[in-house]
């Protein structure tokens, strides 16, 4: 949850740019954090469709989507709950997207493609 949430979501939200900084205090550069996971799916598309997550350079400071600031740290995310427990089976999506019949491979398929766009940040 803590990187699905607003900034102004203090006591949750968290920079995935400072819990990857702690790490390497932590660990060194060869610490073993590399992996976040959080719920992506049709109800739940922060990830990829907010620019919550803040990166930081000296003074410049730039919002970036999760998938993006993940990149810049070399963190990998695992998604879950592309079906939101079972409860996105019952919702059909627009009939026009993905030609499958069922609605639960519509929303399967969606948690698997999310645009090329999302996961690249300009480095």
């Amino acid at each position: 949850m803590c990187f699905r949430a607003k900034p102004e979501e203090e006591n949750i939200y968290m920079r995935l740019q400072e819990v990857a900084e702690i790490a390497e205090k932590v660990g060194g550069k060869e610490h073993n954090f590399k992996y976040v996971q959080l719920p992506v799916s049709l109800i739940m598309p922060e990830a990829f469709a907010q620019k919550w997550q803040e990166w930081k350079e000296g003074d410049k400071v730039l919002n970036e989507n999760l998938f993006q600031i993940a990149r810049r740290t070399r963190v990998n995310v695992i998604t879950s709950s592309p079906l939101a427990q079972g409860q996105l089976a019952l919702v059909e999506p627009p009939k026009d997207v993905f030609k499958m019949s069922s609605t639960g491979a519509k929303h399967l398929q969606f948690a698997r493609s999310i645009p090329a766009e999302a996961l690249l940040s300009k480095i």
